[in-house]
Formats: C-alpha cells, sequence, structure tokens
C-alpha cells in the first residue's frame, strides 16, 4: 500500500494502547479499562483484545470536527463545495452526519460549548436561518432528509466565522482563538448528543483545522493539554470503549516531510510549542489521532478536498484489517484463533515493527469478512 505526503491511506483497524509510567496500583489505567481484559502487576500491564472483522457494515455515524476560527473560512468553503460529491460517494450507506466545532468556551451560542450544532438552511454573509424537521431544529442529517446537500454545505461554512473575518478587533467575543477539536469530539462521544450515535454503526471523526489541539499543543499561557480532554488517546480511549469499527480522519496542516509510517508526535508538538506569535499551526494532536486509529490523513492547504474526502468515503466502506498497533513497546505478544474462525497461518509468528516507542503488526494479506482473532501482549512498567 502506497503512503503519500499529502493523502494517506490505511485500510486498517488500529488500536493504540498507551502505557504510561505510573506507580502500581490495583486500580486498571483507562487504557487498560478499554482493553477487552487487563491484567495490573508490579510489571505492568497484561491485555488482551479480540480482533474481529465484521462484514461490510452499511450503517455508519460521521461527526464532523469544524474549526470555526475566523482564519478557517477559506478552508471552509472549499470543502463546502466538495460536500455533494462525499455524500454520492456514500448514497448506498445508511448514514448520519453531524458537526461540532472546535470552540469549548461556555456561552449561549448554539456553537460554543463543543455543543453539536444544528444544521442550516440558509446561510449568506453571516444571516442565516435554521433548518427544521417542521417543529424541532436538526442536528444530524440522514440520506434521507429532503435538501441534504444544500444543510451541509451552509453549515459547514459557519456564520459566526465569516462574522469574526468581517470585524476582528470583536472576534474574541465571537469566537474562542482556544481550538479543541479532540475535546469537541470527546464530549460528543462520551454523551452521545441528541441520541446521534447508534450502537450497530461504525462511527469516522473528521476533524478540519488549521492550527493544533489548545492552538499550538499547549505552549499558550492558560491552554493547557489536559489528561482525559484534549490528548490522542483520550480520543481514542472514548472510540474505544464503543467497542465497534471507528476511525480519526484529519484535514490539517503537516509538518514538513510528514510520513505517516514513521510520524513522531513528540518531535511535531516540540517544533511548535514555543511558538506564541503564529496564526496557524500543524495538528499534530488530531495527526496522531488518524495515525493510532488508521485514518486518513489529508492536507488542509490542498486545493484537491475531492481526493481527500473520496479517500475518506473509500475508508468507511472498507471493512478489511490490515494493521494492529501498540502505544507501547510491548513483550509477551501472543496471537491465537478464536474457536470456529479462519486463522490463516501466516499470522502465527508476524513481524513486530517498531518507530518512535510505538510498535505494530501488519497483517499481509489483509485479515477480511469473518476472520477473528485473539491478541495479548505486555505492557511493561519502566
Amino acid at each position: 500500500m502506497n503512503l503519500k505526503m499529502l493523502i494517506t491511506v490505511f485500510m486498517s483497524l488500529s488500536v493504540a494502547v498507551s502505557c504510561s509510567d505510573v506507580k502500581f496500583s490495583n486500580a486498571p489505567s483507562s487504557d487498560c479499562a478499554a482493553a477487552d481484559s487487563c491484567i495490573t502487576e508490579p510489571s505492568g500491564e497484561t491485555l488482551t483484545k479480540f480482533l474481529k472483522v465484521s462484514h461490510p457494515n452499511t450503517k455508519v455515524d460521521i461527526l464532523f470536527v469544524d474549526d470555526n476560527s475566523r482564519t478557517m473560512l477559506d478552508e471552509q468553503a472549499k470543502i463546502s463545495q466538495r460536500l455533494q460529491g462525499f455524500l454520492n460517494s456514500i448514497s448506498g450507506l445508511d448514514y448520519r452526519i453531524a458537526i461540532v466545532t472546535t470552540d469549548n468556551k461556555s456561552g449561549s451560542q448554539d456553537y460554543r460549548d463543543g455543543k453539536m450544532v444544528p444544521f442550516l438552511a440558509t446561510n449568506s454573509n453571516g444571516v442565516f436561518t435554521y433548518a427544521t424537521d417542521g417543529a424541532n431544529k436538526i442536528y444530524y442529517i440522514t440520506k434521507n432528509t429532503p435538501n441534504a446537500a444544500a444543510l451541509f454545505q451552509n453549515t459547514m461554512y459557519r456564520p459566526e466565522s465569516y462574522t469574526c473575518s468581517q470585524n476582528q478587533s470583536a472576534c474574541p467575543s465571537i469566537v474562542s482563538g482556544d481550538e479543541r477539536g479532540i475535546y469537541s469530539a470527546v464530549r460528543n462521544i462520551k454523551a452521545n448528543s441528541n441520541g446521534f450515535i447508534r450502537a450497530d454503526a461504525q462511527l469516522h471523526v473528521v476533524i478540519i483545522s488549521d492550527e493544533d489541539e489548545r492552538s499550538n499543543g499547549g505552549g499558550f499561557a492558560g491552554m493547557p493539554i489536559e489528561a482525559g480532554n484534549d490528548r490522542p488517546e483520550d480520543l481514542l480511549n472514548a472510540l474505544r470503549a464503543l467497542n465497534k469499527r471507528t476511525r480519526v480522519h484529519s484535514i490539517v496542516g503537516l509538518p514538513g516531510g510528514f510520513d505517516y509510517a514513521n510520524f513522531n508526535f513528540a518531535s511535531c508538538v516540540n517544533a511548535q510549542i514555543g511558538n506564541t506569535t503564529g496564526q496557524e499551526y500543524v495538528g499534530c494532536h488530531y495527526l496522531k489521532s488518524s495515525v493510532d486509529s488508521g485514518g486518513i490523513v489529508g492536507n488542509k492547504n490542498s486545493s484537491d478536498y475531492t481526493s481527500i474526502l473520496s479517500a475518506i468515503s473509500t475508508d468507511i466502506q472498507d471493512t478489511s484489517i490490515s494493521r494492529f498497533t501498540f502505544n507501547c513497546v510491548p513483550t509477551e505478544i501472543k496471537l491465537e484463533a478464536v474457536q470456529g474462525a479462519p486463522f490463516p497461518p501466516q499470522f502465527t509468528n508476524p513481524q513486530i515493527l517498531s518507530a518512535n516507542g510505538q510498535s505494530h503488526i501488519d497483517f499481509n494479506p489483509v485479515l477480511t469478512s469473518g476472520m477473528e482473532m485473539k491478541i495479548t501482549w505486555k505492557c511493561p512498567r519502566s
């Protein structure tokens, strides 16, 4: 499978388990709790995950995280123009699409507090009207929603972003400059806002931003990366707790020489953490969320949003598994066949590949519909 600089497609399920250096406790870590089973010991945590390839699932919930800062207006316009094509590409699926912004500042506006935003029937120069089902505002669209593409386009192109761009001096009171895309996603996944997430549907999160979590990844005073809210592992843990197929896709700024297979998160963050003068930053936290979940990565500066969205729609419709990822350097790895499931012999002694403190297994050929395996590994404490 080719890795490309701007668009990287991994048709995979990537399970990322982070092992922190903590003092031993009888209480399991959040990563341990997210596994199918886990044993905690002074020497480390032994985790088990059942990896099963479901039959193609036509039900999919897609949560778009839309950076609504003023500098995103051009990107919002470009992606809005491609949304009709995206809906056409998934027209054979039973989909739900919802939108949240990166603004988590408290306030009465419907785009504050990381809330799921209502869809807009019209939107021109910051003046808009809400779409309704005849009585109530619409918080997600489906393939049966009348004028779904128009509502999608109107809502992705944020009226508050436009207003803020026209009145920059008043911008801080209109839109928060503290972008927190991961926090928005985590809040809505855990709360299942508006009953959006279906138990039997895939869930894909698509983050679109011209900055990192908390703008530059935690370098601004009073804007630290908060454990439980802003880290890539916080989003992946929230997704893993759903116990179904999930992905995080990112359309963000890429670091120079970006390499999906060898992405160095720490270097990415450190390169920008001391820069508090810029208006745009690399999306380090969003990239790690995508790499660790096996999602798609696209460059926000690309004019070819059609190809990026096409790659995402292709991934949504594929359920094969080609990679299993650990966020620690694992020991005592064991793969076992699950009773009654086919298990190709070449998977019994897989090659463990490591880069930047992470390890993964690549399955070749990929696991396909009906296959199931049990993976057990240990994350040692140091």
